[in-house]
């Protein structure tokens, strides 16, 4: 349906390029979704950012997947929550340290204290295990993106 149309600005974050993208999470990102990927980049001039990068285990596991999406353009988002949880944190600040996750989001879709405590536990967790330079590019990062900088 996506590729029906001529232009899907308004899918991408207001007044970007960044558009949230989300794919089965049993995508291999091989084949037809790299295929699909490649549409949405070279018909749209779009900049596709990964929501929820710990929810797609063949790419969240594998470092040359990651290298190659990256090459291509492709950013990625982890969760607030996936760094409070004790499973998915230290993969998730392995990835932050390397240079894999380029934002911090939410799977909440409000604003309200418990998103904002949540979010403020995982900056702290990021501060202490990979510095303050690292949590000052995220946040940096974000600002880039909504101000429609190149990333």
């Amino acid at each position: 349906y996506l590729f029906n149309n001529h232009d899907i600005s308004e899918l991408c974050y207001s007044g970007t390029k960044y558009i949230l993208s989300e794919f089965p999470y049993s995508s291999t990102f091989t084949g037809v979704s790299i295929d699909m990927l490649v549409r949405l980049i070279e018909n749209f001039q779009v900049k596709p950012v990964f929501a929820h990068i710990e929810r797609y285990p063949k790419v969240f596991k594998d470092v040359d997947r990651l290298i190659e999406l990256n090459d291509m353009g492709v950013l990625f988002q982890a969760n607030v929550s996936s760094i409070l949880n004790f499973r998915t944190q230290r993969r998730i600040l392995n990835l932050i340290n390397d240079g894999f996750i380029h934002v911090l989001g939410t799977d909440l879709h409000k604003n309200d204290e418990i998103l904002i405590g949540e979010y403020q536990k995982a900056c702290d967790i990021i501060e202490k295990k990979c510095g303050m330079s690292t949590l000052k590019r995220l946040m940096n990062n974000a600002e880039i993106i909504l101000n429609n900088e190149s990333l």
